[in-house]
């Protein structure tokens, strides 16, 4: 008895370090993932359960051993692979995932997770992902503009970060009480929001299936978790759907289409240079167009009387910084120009959205930007959505000119970046080589490194929806992410997976139900 309880106080002390350790490094997720394996190691080596406590689900049995076998497949695949260094260096990174697999496949001896230590867990999960966008929110504003955005990364990952919340909310609002769940929201919207994690927004909206009811209805009782079912899952998950499908039609209709207006364009300087006017650029800065009232002359003379660098070198960012004022491109409009807006320029910055501005104002102007720039036939890899449809398409050719072999088994994943190189040099030559980066699919990269065969073995994951309801939203999390992310060639990614898929199976009693028929 003594050990069983010896075994589950480590469960719970994992679990509660994995919760504390996320939000802030990824040393920390390690530490954490190394608590997980002892308390593994530890039911291994207990004494065997009753067998009235009955054998494990068979689907927790077959996601533990998908699991496993993944990370073991990885770094089987150095055998094959161009690199068998990145290869191993793949599995290790997954090490976690086989933690996790372990601790499925030793769970029942190991021992579960009780509804009062879940709460704890969760506590600790909410002040952790609190304290943290609260030091990056404090930190940025020390330092000053610009701020937020992907440059607030500062423990883990935007993405991940705004994923971890989305990941939590629906927990929180089955077994804390509201006022728990409404920190968290505030907290996570803040994190959304400062960090602009489009990802992280867009699956927080997914999961208020599950959340999004609880903040003025009922949420998790004194002593059992409150979680809907499959029926009222379904409904609210349509009605999400109607919604986020208006939302969209909205979104798409403001992006901007339009040339500039003809009728409506100077032909001269209040200084008398002639306009050049390029009608048929259609990008746009904070709502004016960029190419238009353009006085090079005047601008480059201008320029070099406030400011010592050459005019060559920050002429397009300069553009962009007086469209973004709605200012003319001659004399007057650098004039006006105040001194720190100057030095802001010369030191890279190409607007005044993206230097003052903060959260979706920002993330919204810089998709119309880059939507404008692709309309014009100039994409490139710093549109971070418009980009993954280049990532994408060179890894789906990739995968269309191999060999059945590779199709099945993979090219080995330390062939990936081999592989992709390739592609890019066939098919977008063009592309700058510092953003010739992953295919931003985990399903692509599985298929590049491991195959079909990869493919499988983590798709079995979703095994673990057959176990339980409260699995399914980290599960859905999970699946939707890999559509525009490598969610599992990162330790903050492969972590975040570990408590979607394995965290479920450790607090199976704190509810008492599995799936509903």
């Amino acid at each position: 008895m003594k050990t069983e309880l010896r075994s589950g106080t480590i469960v719970t002390t994992a679990w509660c370090a994995l919760a504390l350790a996320f939000p802030w490094s990824n040393a920390f997720m390690s530490i954490a993932i190394g608590v997980l394996a002892l308390a593994a190691l530890s039911g291994w080596f207990s004494p065997r359960r009753k067998p009235s406590s009955g054998p494990l689900h068979p689907c927790i049995l077959l996601t533990g051993w998908a699991l496993i076998a993944l990370v073991a497949y990885s770094a089987i695949s150095s055998a094959w692979s161009a690199s068998p260094s990145m290869a191993i260096n793949d599995a290790r990174i997954k090490l976690p995932l086989f933690v996790g697999g372990m601790a499925l496949l030793l769970s029942r001896k190991m021992g579960g997770v009780s509804f009062a230590s879940s709460r704890v867990i969760l506590k600790c999960a909410i002040v952790s992902a609190s304290a943290a966008i609260l030091a990056i929110i404090g930190l940025d504003l020390i330092e000053g503009a610009p701020f937020g955005g992907r440059a607030s990364s500062r423990f883990i990952s935007h993405i991940r970060f705004g994923l971890w919340w989305a990941l939590l909310l629906p927990w929180v609002a089955a077994a804390l009480p509201r006022v728990w769940l409404w920190v968290g929201v505030v907290a996570a919207l803040a994190t959304w929001t400062w960090t602009e994690s489009l990802n992280g927004i867009i699956m927080g909206y997914a999961t208020a299936a599950w959340w999004g009811p609880a903040l003025w209805g009922s949420s998790g009782g004194p002593s059992m978790m409150d979680w809907p079912n499959t029926k009222q899952v379904g409904q609210r998950l349509c009605l999400l759907g109607l919604v986020a499908a208006l939302i969209s039609a909205g979104l798409w209709r403001a992006l901007p289409t339009d040339y500039p207006d003809s009728s409506v364009l100077m032909e001269f300087s209040p200084s008398g240079e002639r306009y050049v006017h390029v009608k048929e650029r259609r990008v746009q800065e904070n709502g004016n167009f960029v190419w238009v009232n353009i006085a090079w002359g005047e601008l480059a003379h201008a320029w070099r009387g406030r400011h010592s660098e050459p005019f060559d070198s920050v002429q397009g960012r300069l553009i962009r910084f007086l469209a973004s004022k709605g200012l003319t491109k001659d004399r007057e409009g650098v004039a006006a120009l105040s001194a720190e807006e100057v030095e802001a320029i010369a030191s890279g910055i190409a607007s005044e959205v993206e230097w003052k501005q903060v959260g979706w104002t920002r993330r919204w102007n810089r998709i119309c930007f880059n939507w404008g720039n692709s309309m014009d036939g100039k994409a490139h890899g710093d549109s971070s959505i418009l980009a993954r449809m280049t990532y994408q398409s060179v890894a789906w050719r990739a995968i269309a000119e191999g060999s059945w072999r590779t199709l099945i088994f993979g090219a080995g994943t330390g062939s990936n970046q081999a592989v992709l190189s390739g592609s890019y040099d066939r098919f977008v030559p063009d592309w700058p080589e510092a953003e010739r980066k992953r295919p931003h699919n985990q399903y692509f990269s599985l298929v590049l490194g491991m195959g079909i065969v990869g493919l499988l073995l983590w798709l079995l994951t979703l095994s673990m929806g057959r176990v339980s309801i409260q699995a399914w939203p980290g599960l859905l999390l999970l699946m939707l992410s890999c559509l525009v992310e490598d969610t599992l060639e990162t330790q903050a990614g492969v972590t975040l997976a570990v408590w979607a898929v394995v965290f479920p199976a450790f607090t199976l009693h704190a509810w008492g139900r599995t799936k509903q028929p």
